[in-house]
């Protein structure tokens, strides 16, 4: 393997890289079966370079070894004339035993990643077993995709059935809600069901006699969202919400902000509180215009349920798209 680059003198002298081709078959890809770890070792060699940023860059679509371009680009410490030849272009060079150091140069001295020399081999085997790993990837990731997508397709059309069926807060919403908390924000990928902040809310608001009667029942549950509490009241689909339930909601989130406040276990504490309060619609008053809108301010929510689903649909749409489309393929 030879190329030409022009020295100091302006001579082109030859890189040069002599190998066996077996050797090259034992330590380049066959230490691969999967893709990430041939993307390992070339971000490898940026780390080793004490870079800050890398830049992966792969086509999208279906990936074609004589056209497609994979790039990975860095900010790294980059190699001179004589690195090249004598350091890359030694088969097999421990950096380790040779620098007699681990780490790479001042100021950030990480612990070196590569393997010994060998992680070069991961791109220079074979480029076209590299395009292959990324076919076989993209065939695994369209089959999550749609694994993915056919499970929020049924949520969705579940949400759907649960509000045309006026369903009941508890424990059908509920239940519902905290096994799908992304129809309320879509961000949310993984919540905590706090059951211990819930009891301490029905433990304080458990005989609210300010309220009707119908609407004291304590129809809620808490939630951790990576650093925030998040208090959830749940109204059944038809019901239209008064002054008198954005009151509640308010009185909810501003115990548990005081009560986390209180709280000195580190484990269990909150940047903020934060509280969201599902209905069918509101009672169309200014005074009730106004103060979702103070609430708001302080960042508690009123969401209708025909909301959430029209908010779900356009925000999974892409989901839906790319199913119909894996479903053709398949077809």
């Amino acid at each position: 393997m030879t190329d030409r680059t022009p020295d100091r003198s302006g001579t082109q002298e030859p890189f040069r890289m002599d190998f066996d081709i077996y050797t090259i078959k034992h330590l380049g890809l066959q230490m691969y079966s999967t893709l990430p770890p041939v993307i390992g070792e070339l971000v490898a060699n940026a780390w080793d370079a004490n870079a800050k940023r890398v830049e992966i860059t792969i086509p999208e679509g279906p990936i074609d070894e004589h056209t497609s371009e994979i790039t990975i680009v860095d900010d790294g410490i980059g190699m001179s004339d004589g690195d090249i030849r004598r350091k890359y272009l030694i088969i097999g060079r421990d950096r380790r035993q040779d620098e007699q150091a681990d780490a790479t140069p001042p100021p950030l001295r990480r612990r070196v990643m590569g393997r010994k020399g060998i992680g070069k081999f991961s791109a220079l085997e074979d480029v076209g077993r590299i395009f292959t790993l990324f076919q076989e990837w993209e065939i695994v990731e369209a089959k999550e995709m749609s694994r993915v997508t056919e499970g929020r397709i049924t949520a969705i059309e579940k949400l759907q059935g649960l509000i045309e069926r006026n369903a009941l807060e508890v424990p059908t919403l509920r239940n519902f809600l905290k096994e799908f908390p992304w129809v309320i924000d879509p961000r949310w990928t993984l919540v905590d069901d706090e059951v211990r902040y819930s009891k301490v809310l029905r433990q304080q608001f458990r005989d609210d006699r300010e309220m009707p009667e119908i609407d004291r029942r304590i129809d809620f549950l808490c939630v951790r969202e990576s650093t925030n509490l998040v208090v959830v009241e749940i109204k059944r689909p038809q019901k239209k919400v008064s002054e008198a339930e954005l009151e509640q909601i308010e009185r909810y989130v501003a115990f548990m902000r005081d009560h986390v406040k209180k709280t000195t276990d580190p484990e269990v504490s909150y940047q903020q509180v934060v509280g969201y309060l599902l209905c069918g619609d509101l009672v169309d008053t200014y005074m009730v215009r106004e103060r979702r809108t103070n609430l708001e301010r302080s960042r508690i929510f009123v969401r209708r349920y025909d909301d959430l689903l029209d908010m779900v649909k356009r925000v999974h749409g892409e989901f839906i798209q790319r199913y119909g489309e894996l479903r053709k393929r398949k077809g």
